[in-house]
């Protein structure tokens, strides 16, 4: 069904065994690289959870985080858009570079913020 030249990329944290095996059906000789869950190292990645108990204190934490911690980069995930658009504009607003993407954002764009991010230019 799918064309003979048709290139398929797949990128997963975790691949449990029925996504592999769904992947045979549509894969033409794949290169994959496999690393045991064991194996796996997040060694210079600090994870960090905040129970903060309103919402409207979340920002005044992640600014207390950042000139505590003198973070150098952060990737923040959010749980809609909107939320992604809000905090951007609030953490310009306190002077930091901050960039942000989601689903609904043109792709040009996405990548822009992602050679941004991985330059350092982002927050």
């Amino acid at each position: 069904l799918l064309p003979q030249n048709l290139r398929v990329s797949v990128f997963l944290a975790t691949m449990p065994p029925k996504a592999l095996e769904t992947t045979r059906k549509f894969m033409n000789n794949p290169f994959r690289i496999l690393v045991n869950r064991n194996e796996l190292t997040l060694e210079g990645i600090n994870h960090f959870y905040g129970n903060v108990e309103k919402e409207q204190w979340e920002l005044n934490t992640l600014c207390d985080l950042y000139e505590t911690l003198a973070l150098t980069q952060s990737v923040l995930f959010m749980n809609s858009r909107r939320e992604v658009e809000w905090l951007i504009v609030q953490t310009r607003d306190q002077n930091y570079m901050a960039s942000g993407t989601h689903c609904d954002m043109d792709k040009n764009k996405t990548s822009i913020i992602m050679k941004e991010l991985l330059s350092g230019s982002a927050r």
